[in-house]
C-alpha cells in the first residue's frame, strides 16, 4: 500500500477514555495522501468511547455520525523515492507526505472540539521478510 492508495485519516484525541467522550476524529478526502494541494471536507465522522455489543467492561471507539465535521487538509509535500528492494529484514523509506491541517467536529449538544494548524508527516516503510516456506 502507498500513499496514492490512501483517502481518509484519524487524528486520535490523547484523553483518558470515558464512555461517550470522543476519541477520535475521521476525515475522508477527495484526492490521495500522493496528491499536493488543499482538500476540504465535511460531513465526515468521529469515533466516541463506548461500550462494544452490550460489554460494559470494554471501551473502544464507536462510530459515531451525530457530530457534524468540517475542516482543511493541506498536502504541500510529497516524495516517491522509488527504492529497490530492500535486503531481507532492511527497511527502506519508500513515500513521505507532509502538510497541515484544521478540524472543528461538533456534537449534537453543541459542544465542539477544534484541531487547529496542525501539522502531519506520512511515511511509508518496506521491509523485505526472510522467505518462509511454511507460510
Amino acid at each position: 500500500m502507498g500513499l496514492c492508495d490512501v483517502h481518509s485519516v484519524m487524528w486520535d484525541l490523547p484523553q483518558k477514555p470515558e464512555a461517550n467522550k470522543l476519541s477520535r476524529i475521521a476525515m475522508d478526502l477527495v484526492r490521495s495522501l500522493c496528491v499536493i494541494g488543499l482538500d476540504s471536507v465535511s460531513g465526515d465522522h468521529v469515533l466516541v468511547w463506548g461500550h462494544p455489543s452490550g460489554d460494559a467492561t470494554t471501551l473502544t471507539g464507536i462510530r459515531s455520525d451525530l457530530w457534524q465535521v468540517t475542516g482543511t487538509l493541506a498536502v504541500t509535500g510529497y516524495t516517491n523515492f522509488s527504492p529497490r528492494e530492500p535486503a531481507v529484514n532492511m527497511h527502506v523509506r519508500s513515500e513521505t507526505a507532509n502538510g497541515t491541517f484544521s478540524v472543528l467536529a461538533r456534537g449534537p449538544d453543541g459542544k465542539t472540539v477544534r484541531l487547529d494548524n496542525g501539522t502531519f508527516t506520512f511515511e511509508v516503510v518496506i521491509r523485505t521478510q526472510p522467505h518462509n516456506p511454511l507460510e
